[in-house]
């Protein structure tokens, strides 16, 4: 319930300014998740690659300042390996967020733009999977991860507009996004990834 409102009261407070924009434009967006997992303590932390796909609403007050609003299906898969007396450890994570996004948007005259803010990741999906083997033979144990946790992050980055037509324009963009809370409860365990990807926007208005 806690989190249903503070995401209430997130459209509530950028309602105001939306209404203002002078532009708008929204469209998919798909991109690859570079996932680095930490796990304190821990010597070979879980990376890997996973899938970003979701939409994008463009909103500029100015030829400066605008907002970008993200909702995206977040795949943050991660696979580490280790070895110890004869025995290889492998092992698979990935957990699937549903992401919201809201992030201040500066444009500059050539078409570049940096973006940064705040983004939360209702989780939806969790899996972990670790193979054992040994002399040849192999044994594998799968299941689900406990007391998973909402993810909030700060999410900063840069793009391009590319005006592919009048009311058409396709932008490429990368971002870093900074874990700030833990993956599960009581378990200082979290996650940051790099985010590559490409929206193909279409004005509205």
């Amino acid at each position: 319930m806690k989190k249903l409102l503070l995401v209430f009261t997130a459209v509530l407070f950028l309602t105001p300014a939306i209404m203002n924009a002078q532009k708008i434009s929204a469209g998919p967006l798909l991109g690859l998740n570079y996932n680095l997992y930490n796990f304190s303590g821990a010597t070979n932390n879980p990376s890997g690659i996973g899938l970003a796909i979701g939409g994008q609403f463009d909103f500029e007050f100015s030829n400066s300042m605008g907002l970008i609003a993200n909702i995206i299906y977040d795949s943050k898969y991660g696979n580490s390996s280790n070895s110890s007396s004869g025995y290889t450890y492998d092992d698979n994570i990935e957990f699937s967020y549903l992401t919201i996004e809201a992030l201040l948007k500066f444009k500059l005259s050539s078409g570049f733009y940096f973006f940064a803010g705040p983004t939360g990741g209702f989780v939806i999906g969790d899996k972990i999977k670790e193979t054992v083997s040994h002399n040849g033979s192999s044994s594998t144990n799968e299941g689900s991860v406990q007391n998973t946790q909402f993810q909030f992050d700060l999410k900063a980055g840069a793009g391009y507009d590319i005006p592919l037509s009048k009311g058409m324009t396709l932008s490429p963009f990368v971002g870093f996004s900074y874990g700030l809370t833990k993956l599960v409860k009581d378990i200082d365990w979290k996650l940051s990834s790099i985010q590559a990807g490409c929206v193909l926007k279409f004005n509205i208005n």
